[in-house]
């Protein structure tokens, strides 16, 4: 059949995308692949139907002609030749087309009228940028769609949709050759692929082109790629020529990192050719990717807690907060009870009250809620990112606001609308982190009431903990810590002194100053082989799931001290102060297949692991007001070891 859509180049002014792209995505920091996954996501997640499962897609499909190349891309080819990046010859092999195919279910498909242009799905990602959003849905001032052109080596994507509420189906593209001066004429940097506007037509104009609604054409473009939708409402998004960037290992891992928590919570399910991810596999999957169980336990749990365990904080009886929040005055009634759930290893759930500062309307009461609970005794599975979340949706960058990562598990959301609402203004298209500068706060809330906010969200955790926290020792180890004698190690990573002492002996300074290149340093990367867990009274080592046996016999260390609010904790042990492994309480209650156990220094212990299903425990610390801090690791083989090892 004759294909009647076309790519339409359109001179200035008059195409009907009234902006151009003000924000590029930074693909060194934050990769298309990430881009690509956390746009595509948050966008499934906004429009999933209200009380509905949403699914997403993704497959890869590869032809081995050029019908599709010589129906729908030959008109782009053309125009692409006199962009500003030109035209890729190498990367676009005209014979072989391929795709990557990202579609959703359940959802509402890009709804709206074709006939009229009024704020709708369909109007909002194909005809328009808006320069500021209000609300929690459809995206965030139109730049989510980029990253479906930048993912493409010919720099264009099709949409396919079917609208929930009609039942119609519509086709069209977005391409980006950036502005181009073809003879005399520059054009728009955007091309649409669509149906020519024919003038005779008194429900669109030049400025308002019209997809393709022809159902026949539609099946030929659906068989021409490979689309799976049937008769299901939603979008499916076809790139053509994908960037090697956005393989489908990049884009899986890329979702399961920023969604988890939906798939988690059933809100979404997610499908890599054909392989079903959901709330009954999720897990295991992000195992593969290095996700802690624990923390992925600890988030579920906080989002599930009973609104009545909750610890309310309420700041909105005053208009504005005040310039600096003291958290002892609104926790003073319940800091003793706080203390002792936190040291019992309990989730602690506040729900802090707020009015949301407005510029052009009443101000509005909200919520954010937030999650602490007692960390792990293990440098390698305590130390995780606090995590910062709206609605669904992960702000990795915000994990950095939380200080005590490595003692203490941290966990911030928020749901309600209006906050949700301003802090979606906030982000920027990226989705990286809350940015009280960003120009939408400045135009749609008082600015400087909005700022006592995000100073809230960045410090609440910190000032939360710090109070929990607090010791009633005469001593202050943390302020003292200097001042305790140090363990001498041979460790990687031991404090070496002799360094700071040579800066301060004048006898060995040159009197020329000599300008020198600074030397980059080499960053060691070794596989961790051993892990510790937190047990009653103490802590237990075995290896890691992915240690193999032919690792065994190795030689393990492990050392422990009473972990400190500042510095670091074995600077800060004192044998003499805080315990003795096998002198007095704290003892070695467990020991099997291994052999050669040796404790070192009081706090260090060192043996060697026989096989894989080894086991060490220590107990009988002191656990009801001291968290314990742990670090184990294999050591190099010994000659006995390589020797074994050897045959």
């Amino acid at each position: 059949m004759k294909i009647k859509g076309k790519w339409i180049p359109k001179k200035f002014v008059g195409i009907e995308f009234d902006n151009q792209v003000a924000e590029e995505f930074d693909t060194e920091k934050h990769p298309i692949s990430a881009s690509l996954g956390n746009e595509d996501g948050q966008n499934k997640i906004d429009a999933t139907l209200q009380n509905k499962k949403g699914k997403v897609s993704i497959n890869y499909v590869k032809t081995d002609n050029n019908l599709f190349f010589k129906n729908y891309l030959e008109d782009l080819k053309n125009h692409l030749k006199y962009s500003e990046d030109g035209y890729n010859q190498e990367k676009i092999p005209e014979n072989i087309t391929d795709f990557l195919i990202i579609e959703d279910f359940n959802t509402y498909g890009l709804t709206g009228d074709f006939e009229k242009t009024r704020g709708d799905r369909y109007q909002h990602f194909f005809l328009t940028f808006s320069k500021s959003k209000g609300g929690k849905q459809l995206g965030r001032r139109g730049q989510g769609r980029n990253v479906y052109w930048i993912a493409s080596y010919i720099r264009a994507f099709f949409g396919y949709s079917i609208q929930h509420d009609t039942g119609k189906k519509l086709l069209r593209g977005i391409a980006h050759p950036g502005q181009t001066t073809i003879g005399e004429d520059n054009y728009h940097p955007y091309m649409s692929y669509t149906v020519p506007y024919d003038g005779n037509r008194d429900i669109q104009n030049e400025r308002e082109t019209r997809p393709i609604v022809d159902e026949q054409e539609i099946k030929e473009f659906i068989k021409s790629t490979g689309i799976q939708r049937k008769n299901e409402p939603g979008l499916s998004i076809v790139i053509p020529y994908p960037h090697e960037r956005v393989k489908l290992k990049y884009l899986k891992d890329s979702y399961l990192k920023r969604f988890y928590a939906a798939i988690l919570f059933n809100k979404m399910e997610l499908e890599v050719n054909k392989e079903i991810i959901n709330e009954t596999n999720v897990k295991k999957h992000l195992t593969s990717i290095n996700i802690n169980i624990n923390q992925v336990d600890f988030i579920y749990d906080a989002r599930s807690m009973p609104d009545k365990e909750f610890i309310k904080i309420d700041l909105s009886e005053t208009p504005e907060l005040p310039d600096k929040l003291n958290f002892q005055n609104y926790l003073k009634n319940n800091l003793e009870k706080i203390r002792y759930s936190y040291y019992n290893s309990e989730t602690l759930s506040f729900r802090v009250y707020l009015n949301i500062p407005y510029k052009k309307k009443a101000y509005e009461k909200s919520y954010f809620n937030f999650h602490l609970k007692r960390g792990e005794s293990s440098e390698g599975t305590t130390k995780m990112p606090a995590l910062f979340m709206r609605g669904f949706l992960q702000l990795p960058e915000m994990s950095s606001r939380f200080k005590f990562s490595s003692k203490c598990l941290a966990y911030f959301w928020a749901d309600h609308e209006h906050i949700s609402t301003m802090l979606g203004d906030s982000e920027g298209k990226a989705h990286l982190k809350f940015d009280p500068r960003h120009k939408d706060i400045d135009l749609n809330y008082n600015s400087d009431a909005a700022k006592k906010i995000f100073d809230l969200i960045n410090n609440c955790m910190n000032e939360t903990y710090k109070l929990i926290t607090e010791t009633k020792d005469e001593v202050d180890f943390d302020k003292f810590s200097n001042f305790v004698p140090k363990i001498k190690s041979d460790e990687y990573d031991e404090l070496e002194e002799k360094n700071i002492i040579d800066d301060f002996d004048l006898s060995k300074k040159s009197q020329k100053t000599k300008m020198t290149k600074k030397k980059k340093r080499k960053k060691v990367s070794a596989r961790k082989m051993v892990e510790d867990s937190q047990i009653e009274g103490g802590f237990k080592i075995i290896k890691m799931s992915t240690t193999e046996k032919k690792e065994f016999p190795m030689l393990v260390r492990s050392t422990c001290a009473y972990n400190v609010r500042r510095g670091n904790p074995i600077l800060a042990y004192s044998p003499d102060r805080h315990f003795q492994i096998n002198q007095g309480d704290v003892k070695i209650s467990k020991m099997e297949k291994v052999k050669d156990l040796r404790v070192i220094d009081g706090n260090r212990i060192e043996f060697i692991a026989l096989e894989e299903d080894f086991t060490v425990e220590v107990t009988g610390f002191d656990t009801s007001q001291k968290d314990i801090y742990v670090k184990t690791r294999k050591l190099k083989d010994n000659p006995d070891i390589k020797k074994i090892k050897n045959g």
